[in-house]
């Protein structure tokens, strides 16, 4: 039935509560995905990662990159902003490179923000600083609506003689 792929259940990037994720068999071994060029990461981080590059898109970002493990793990473009977005887990060895990482950011990047599970927001926000950190969720959608300068992504309603967008207030 599931043709060589397995099931994990993971955490919404960008909204409360879980979903499935497929994944090719193998790929996924003791939660940890090791793929060519990519190296050893958790299942959360790359989940998020390709989650995020898909809500971006969503909302009409451009030149949407992933990199998982060289510099932040998204870059995107929108309304002639670079942007880059980093999924950050904390643990006491990291908090350094973390800082690392956002200086580095911010040298090539208009704007950057660091997400994290609601377990790790307030080690990540000591790291980086409120500024640039963001509870995964909710909260991650509305930073990237609040960048499209579009209140939320646009509803079809019916209209006569065919179906329209509504307007954002």
């Amino acid at each position: 039935m599931q043709q060589g792929y397995e099931k994990h259940k993971v955490q919404r990037v960008g909204e409360t509560g879980s979903m499935i994720a497929f994944c090719p068999m193998g790929m996924v071994q003791n939660g940890l995905i090791n793929l060519p060029h990519l190296g050893d990461q958790t299942l959360d981080h790359y989940s998020s990662v390709v989650q995020l590059a898909g809500l971006l898109e969503k909302y009409g970002f451009e030149e949407i990159a992933l990199y998982h493990t060289q510099e932040v793990d998204i870059s995107c473009r929108i309304n002639g902003l670079k942007v880059a977005f980093e999924y950050e887990n904390y643990n006491n060895k990291n908090q350094d490179i973390i800082v690392k990482k956002k200086e580095a950011a911010l040298e090539k990047y208009d704007v950057v923000r660091f997400i994290s599970s609601s377990s790790d927001i307030k080690m990540i926000s000591r790291a980086v600083g409120e500024r640039y950190s963001i509870k995964r969720g909710s909260e991650v959608t509305e930073f990237i609506e609040s960048l499209t300068g579009k209140a939320e992504y646009p509803l079809s309603k019916v209209l006569s003689g065919g179906i329209g967008t509504i307007a954002a207030p």
